[in-house]
């Protein structure tokens, strides 16, 4: 389900979410682990919408993610949703190598960072998402 937030933020910023963009952004708040675009392929046609081509579903998700309602791990060549739509263009992601969860946040102090380093080497950064891979809790813990 998407959240109320997220909903809201639609809705004021008149964003078209057309049926294919909806099943996309739900598929993604309903699952813990980063969707690959052939894996919202399937999504879509279990959907019933249709035969669904490559891209159909890289339009729908570009334009969640100019929209700032999705944020794609680059490592991954997936995607998870933004839990701040609309309030930021730098965020952190926390991907477990063993289950794939992956837990969004904001460091105002890191994402300000980055591009005060990119400057001191005449870089001009256009987007910043830092991808931390590691193992979350429950993976951590012992098994038995």
């Amino acid at each position: 389900m998407i959240p109320d937030v997220v909903t809201a933020y639609c809705h004021n910023h008149a964003l078209d979410m057309t049926p294919i963009r909806h099943v996309l952004l739900e598929h993604l708040w309903a699952h813990d682990t980063p969707a690959k675009a052939y894996d919202m392929i399937e999504v879509l046609r279990q959907k019933g919408i249709g035969s669904p081509k490559p891209p159909t579903v890289y339009r729908a998700i570009d334009f969640l993610e100019a929209q700032g309602l999705l944020h794609k791990v680059h490592a991954l060549n997936a995607y998870v949703p933004c839990h701040h739509p609309g309030t930021h263009k730098a965020c952190q992601l926390l991907i477990c190598d063993a289950c794939g969860d992956a837990k969004e946040f904001c460091d105002t102090e890191l994402s300000a960072l980055i591009p005060a380093k990119a400057k001191d080497l005449g870089f001009h950064p256009r987007a910043s998402v830092v991808e931390v891979f590691g193992m979350c809790h429950r993976c951590l813990k012992p098994k038995g």
